[in-house]
């Protein structure tokens, strides 16, 4: 004999019906749940908070430096993570190039190396370093400050001078012609010599 079956929760019988009206989509009727069809393969997220992204009024698009490829950000190009703060947009390419190709990148993208000049867009944009950086044993980024124009004298990119540094101590020490700068995800920053290849971030003001 076939025993009727129920859904029983909280010692309730609760009425479901399973609507499977294609291989990719399930629907559940649930008075007591809002569900939302997904395709089968892919994956959703809930924003968090602003600054999750390591800056106060940050908008990460992923979760920070993970690597995972992510779509547009308003008008940010796609990269490897992407965040957003005060109307400008951050985005992290993981293809380690010289400093120079790094710049050069950027600009075919309608960007630049990010220019950070204050300590929230700091924490921003080391949000977004990898989390490995072999053989380096600290992972950084370039960014947009050398003194390859004139010896000791940081510029950005954009041709402004450094009104916010985030230096790690005893740095910059232009050690075996270091002359391009990196930052880490701790926030601190390092010049290293600009052939070497790192990750790079791009930004769009």
């Amino acid at each position: 004999m076939r025993t009727p079956l129920a859904w029983i929760a909280a010692l309730a019988i609760i009425p479901i019906t399973v609507h499977c009206s294609s291989p990719d989509y399930i629907e559940i009727d649930d008075p007591t749940a809002a569900v939302s069809p997904t395709p089968r393969g892919s994956a959703t997220s809930s924003p968090g908070p602003a600054g999750d992204a390591g800056g106060a009024g940050s908008d990460a698009t992923n979760a920070p430096g993970d690597g995972a490829p992510t779509g547009d950000a308003g008008d940010c190009p796609t990269g490897d993570a992407v965040a957003r703060a005060a109307g400008h947009c951050y985005v992290l390419f993981r293809e380690e190039l010289e400093w120079a190709t790094a710049r050069d990148r950027c600009a075919a993208l309608g960007m630049h190396l990010a220019t950070l000049t204050a300590a929230s867009e700091n924490d921003v944009v080391r949000a977004l370093v990898p989390t490995s950086d072999l053989p380096f044993t600290t992972p950084r980024s370039w960014i947009g400050a050398s003194d390859v124009a004139v010896e000791g004298s940081f510029v950005w990119v954009t041709g402004e001078a450094l009104s916010f540094t985030a230096w790690a101590s005893g740095q910059p020490d232009n050690g075996g012609e270091e002359d391009c700068a990196t930052i880490a995800r701790g926030g601190s920053w390092d010049d290293h010599e600009c052939t070497r290849k790192h990750s790079f971030v791009c930004e769009r003001d």
